[in-house]
This record gives C-alpha cells, sequence and structure tokens, in this order.
C-alpha cells in the first residue's frame, strides 16, 4: 500500500512536471509568432506595402476545387492591414506571458491589466484584420461580419436557453456548407466568423465578471481535487 501510494504521488508529479513542460513550449511559440507577426505588421506601416498570398482548397465527395492568388495592398490599406498585424502579435505576446503567470499565481476573481490588455488587442485586431468599412467592397469581409454576427445572437441565446443547442448545430452545419457555395475567393469567411466568436467568448470569460467568477471557482474545485488526491 505504501509503494502504491508512493507510485501515484511519483506519476502526479511527473505529470506536473510535463503540463509545466508543455505550457513553456507553447508560450515559447506564442512569443515567436508575435514577433514574427509584429515585424511584419510593422513593415506594412513603414512601407506601405504588403502583399498576401492566399491558398484555398475544398472538397466534398469526389468534387474539389483549389485556387492561388496574391493581393497587394498599398497605401492606406496596407497601414489597416500592418496595425492588425501588429495587434494580433501583441496580443500573441500577452498570452504567452499569461501562460506563464498562470503557472505561478491563480487566478484572480478581478480582471487583471493582462486580461483587459489583451481583450483591447483581440479586439482591435478583429476590426482592422477585416474592416466592417470594407464589407461592400469585399465578400469575404461580407460574409465574415454576417457570420460573426449571426452567431454572436446564437451563442447569447444558447447561454441564456440551452433548448437552443440543436439550433446551433444546424448553425455550425450551415456555416460549413456556406463557405463550401461560396465563391473561391470569399470561402472561409463564414468559419472565421465562427472561430472569431469563440474568441471573443473566450477573452469574456476573463474580462467579464460572472464569468471569470465562474473560471475562478472551476480552478479552485480542480485544485483542491488535487490536493485531495495527493
Amino acid at each position: 500500500m505504501v509503494s502504491d501510494r508512493y507510485l501515484w504521488k511519483f506519476i502526479f508529479m511527473t505529470e506536473k512536471k510535463t503540463e509545466g513542460l508543455v505550457v513553456v513550449v507553447f508560450g515559447a511559440m506564442l512569443a515567436i509568432f508575435a514577433v514574427v507577426l509584429t515585424s511584419v505588421g510593422v513593415n506594412a506601416i513603414y512601407d506601405q506595402r504588403l502583399r498576401v498570398t492566399t491558398k484555398v482548397s475544398r472538397s466534398l465527395f469526389l468534387w474539389s476545387e483549389s485556387g492561388k492568388w496574391n493581393t497587394l495592398l498599398e497605401g492606406r490599406d496596407a497601414q489597416i492591414e500592418g496595425v492588425g498585424l501588429i495587434s494580433f502579435g501583441l496580443l500573441l505576446a500577452v498570452w504567452s506571458i499569461g501562460l506563464l503567470v498562470s503557472r505561478t499565481k491563480p487566478l484572480a476573481e478581478q480582471p487583471g491589466p493582462l486580461s483587459k490588455l489583451a481583450a483591447l488587442l483581440f479586439t482591435t485586431a478583429v476590426v482592422f484584420l477585416f474592416p466592417p468599412w470594407s464589407i461592400a467592397k469585399s465578400t469575404f469581409i461580407a460574409t465574415f461580419w454576417c457570420s460573426f454576427t449571426v452567431w454572436i445572437v446564437a451563442m447569447v441565446a444558447v447561454i441564456n436557453r440551452v433548448s437552443l443547442i440543436p439550433i446551433v448545430l444546424a448553425l455550425f452545419v450551415t456555416t460549413l456548407l456556406v463557405d463550401i457555395v461560396a465563391p473561391l475567393r470569399s470561402s472561409g469567411g463564414a468559419l472565421f466568423g465562427l472561430l472569431v466568436t469563440m474568441g471573443v467568448l473566450g477573452q469574456a470569460m476573463f474580462v467579464y465578471q460572472p464569468w471569470r467568477k465562474w473560471v475562478v471557482e472551476q480552478n479552485r474545485r480542480a485544485e483542491i481535487a488535487e490536493i485531495m488526491d495527493d
């Protein structure tokens, strides 16, 4: 019995060390991507020029379609995209720091400066990478904001009424179908709308007080469970 207890304790400590290593490695990867994106954004603003290469491939059963094209952004358009890239790069840097901080101190009930800064950078990145004022001249951006709006409304409804989950499943299938039937250059807009919605909800869990309180409580329960198991 004693040897079994020491064995389980050894396994638990090994798992914790492995988890810590994964967090450090993932944080380092985020930091590297942060440097790359921020550098590209700074150059786009300084040079007022940004070349974007897009590759799209999609298939359904026996049907498939793919394409590749280059888009050259110049002047104000390049600078707007540059601001979005810088914001996204800084957001990844904040996430990287947040991961390391979370290893040394528990999550506080009140949103800290990192959580608020991440929410601000997330919003800035979305607005400048998918500028809503370009809806009239970009089908991709129009599809994105339409999908984002629909998904935000749907998720808010689900939070208030769990019975609406089947509708969300149907909406998910619809989102995939829209990306399949949409013109090749505008495909992906609906899916990006869904992904950004998930990101918004994720960020809200760290700045919206009721949701943050729930996250803190879940973390505390997990810590107590680990202590009890130990």
